[in-house]
This record gives structure tokens, sequence and C-alpha cells, in this order.
């Protein structure tokens, strides 16, 4: 998935997009690539998108690729102090693993699947005993163009969240502190004329399995479908 919303294959982002995976960050990396082969190190301010920070924990960074014209390879990770984001605190330790496979066989039809893996290692501070946040994304999605100007675009989703922290996680506001929660979306998308396109998606999400309360869902409900609609104009 990508933030340009003209370059995206759905109307919305994945859950395992928006709540797990940090995609601007302030800080400074080193890179480079030599015969498909391509590597970056670096240090950010924290987890959140542009994180304000006023103290010296920083997190490290770092991403080993490799591509060809059909098949691309991502593994990107980051560890650190700066916890907050991802619902621990000051002086604990998150970690984000990710893992991307992209195949496009043909021009018309591109393929993906992301893995992604966070940890919260909870320091134990004033007496509490050590607790931690687990929780692991699958995110498996594509489109494929039908004609020159009409795709058609899908994602599915699913997350476990182990929060012994009770329910700091992003994620855990979706299904409760310890569930799982599942996403299917299907999107169909039409060119009207060169650079203005029109998108109709549909959605349904369900909380699977839970302990605790369910807090998205309205009145409680263990699933729920949405429909949304786009037009833009890519300049």
């Amino acid at each position: 998935e990508v933030v340009a919303s003209t370059k995206h294959f759905n109307i919305t982002r994945g859950f395992t997009f928006n709540n797990m995976q940090p995609f601007d960050q302030t800080g400074v990396k080193l890179s480079g690539d030599a015969g498909g082969l391509s590597w970056m190190v670096g240090a950010v301010n924290g987890i959140a998108p542009n994180q304000a920070d006023i103290d010296g924990i920083k997190d490290f960074i770092w991403q080993l690729g490799y591509g060809t014209d059909a098949v691309t390879v991502l593994f990107n990770g980051q560890y650190g102090g700066d916890a907050e984001t991802l619902g621990g605190g000051p002086k604990d330790h998150a970690m984000i693993l990710n893992g991307v496979i992209e195949i496009a066989p043909t021009d018309a039809l591109v393929m993906y699947t992301d893995i992604t893996y966070n940890r919260i290692d909870d320091d134990g501070q004033n007496g509490v005993a050590t607790k931690d946040v687990k929780v692991l994304g699958i995110a498996v999605g594509g489109r494929a163009g039908v004609t020159d100007r009409l795709g058609l675009g899908g994602r599915f989703e699913w997350a476990n969240i182990e929060d012994d922290l009770g329910g700091v996680h992003p994620l855990s506001f979706t299904g409760g502190p310890n569930s799982e929660i599942l996403s299917t979306t299907g999107t169909i998308d039409f060119t009207i004329v060169d650079g203005l396109v029109a998108r109709a998606e549909v959605q349904w999400q369900e909380v699977l399995t839970t302990n605790g309360l369910k807090r998205v869902f309205d009145d409680f409900e263990d699933d729920q479908l949405l429909v949304g609609a786009q037009l833009f104009y890519a300049f």
C-alpha cells in the first residue's frame, strides 16, 4: 500500500498500514543499491509520523531489498525506546518487523503480500510486573486491469492482537486488547478520461474473537459493512 491516493489500489488503507507501519518519519538515513539489491539504515525521532520529541531516545531503522522487473522483495525493521505511539511508555522498547513481496507478472496484474509484526516490551517500572504487546498482521492484495480503462482491486487482512497492557496498541481500539480481526475489501476503478478516475468500494470487517470490548463497531456488533466512492483527477 502507498500514501498517494492516485497510486493506491483501493479507496481505503488497510488496518495494518494505518495502525502497524510508520510511513512518514523525522530523521536521517543512508541508502544504496547495486545489481538489483538495495539497503538502507537510519535513525529517526520515534515511531510516529513526524513525532515531536524532547528526549534523547532515538529509533533505528533498516531495509534490505531485492527487485527485478516482475518481483520485489523487501525486509524492513525498526527498533528503539520511543514506544509511546504503539502504546508503551517513555522507557519501554518497541520493535517493528515487516516483509513485503510484490509480483507483477504482466503490466495489467500486480499482487502483493505484506506481513507486519509489532512488539512492545514493558520495562515493569514502578513495581508493576513486566508485560508486553504482540501484534501480527497480514495483508494480501492486488489489482487486475480488465481493460485499458477498467480495473478490479482487492485486499484481504487478518490480525491477531495480544495486548497485556490493557488495550494500548492502536489496533486494540478496533477489536479489543486480545482479539482477532478480519477485513475484506473490493474495489472497481474506471478511467473516465486520462487523469480522471472514478472508484467504488465495498469493505467488510469482522471481529473473530475477543476478550475485550469491541470499541469501533456501533452497538458492539461483531462486524460492519462499509461502502465508499471516490473521484479524483491526477495532474
